[in-house]
């Protein structure tokens, strides 16, 4: 604390300037009231009409007539010539590529060729499983501009 006279401290609780002999005024003490928390009050939430649950029906996959492939005719015409194991299964571009791929590969290092021909032939087999199992698009369903026949536009 500090007299309001000369300006030197003194020590707490001392009713005169231990400097000037100035008597200490009181100092009133404001009491500050705690505050007040409230929760805010919102307007009740209107209720609204639940519309009945949509079940969607099960969907079994339709496999059209022509489109099951045999994945041992697939991978035999891929032994007989690289690429045609894809070609059988719809897959034009994987089977040209297969072929350029293997002749490419057979002319610069020959004995490689034949593990193109083999994956070739691994390829044609599982993706003839896949489009049986309905996990890819059967090439028979699917149109020109590459949508599937089934959707229809809107």
């Amino acid at each position: 604390m500090f007299c309001q006279q000369c300006g030197k401290p003194s020590n707490e609780g001392a009713r005169f300037c231990d400097n000037c002999g100035a008597p200490f005024q009181p100092v009133p003490v404001q009491q500050v009231p705690p505050p007040v928390y409230q929760q805010p009050v919102y307007p009740p939430q209107p209720v609204y009409p639940q519309a009945p649950a949509y079940q969607v029906p099960p969907v079994q996959p339709v496999i059209p007539r022509g489109a099951v492939r045999s994945p041992g005719i697939a991978g035999l015409l891929s032994f007989l010539c690289c690429g045609l194991g894809q070609l059988y299964n719809g897959e034009t571009l994987k089977g040209a590529g297969f072929f350029a791929g293997a002749i490419i590969v057979s002319v610069i290092f020959n004995i490689l060729g034949f593990f193109v021909v083999l994956f070739a032939i691994y390829d044609a087999f599982t993706t003839a499983k896949k489009i049986n199992a309905g996990r890819l698009p059967s090439p028979a369903r699917v149109s020109s501009s590459g949508r599937s026949s089934s959707c229809t536009s809107s």
